[in-house]
């Protein structure tokens, strides 16, 4: 069975949105993030075509890195338009900040 053909594309197509619409009503009716539940969805994919012995080789695992880095990225992108900065706010990020750079210059300073 081929696994890159039109049909397939259009079916995936169609359960991705199926999908993300399930997944936004259960987000806002368990209160469970949505992102966990597609990573959860993404294990899944993997153990059910682990036991069908359905290997992704070559172009099509090229094709899901790029999706999951972009995906990635989108969710950052998402979380940064919801940040409210306000001045009651920053002490708490500038707090934030500084224990960030103290904890990449340990990690720097043990990893050298």
């Amino acid at each position: 069975m081929e696994l890159m053909n039109p049909y397939t594309g259009i079916i995936a197509g169609c359960i991705i949105l199926i999908l993300s619409y399930q997944f936004n009503w259960l987000s806002k009716t368990f209160n469970i993030p949505s992102v966990l539940l597609l990573i959860l969805l993404g294990i899944g994919i993997r153990f059910g075509l682990d036991s069908l012995n359905i290997s992704i080789t070559g172009s099509l695992m090229d094709i899901l890195v790029v999706i999951g880095i972009v995906g990635l990225i989108m969710i950052v992108l998402e979380a940064a338009l919801e940040l409210e900065l306000t001045k009651e706010k920053r002490p708490m990020i500038v707090k934030s900040f500084f224990l960030s750079l103290f904890s990449l210059s340990v990690c720097i300073f043990f990893i050298t």
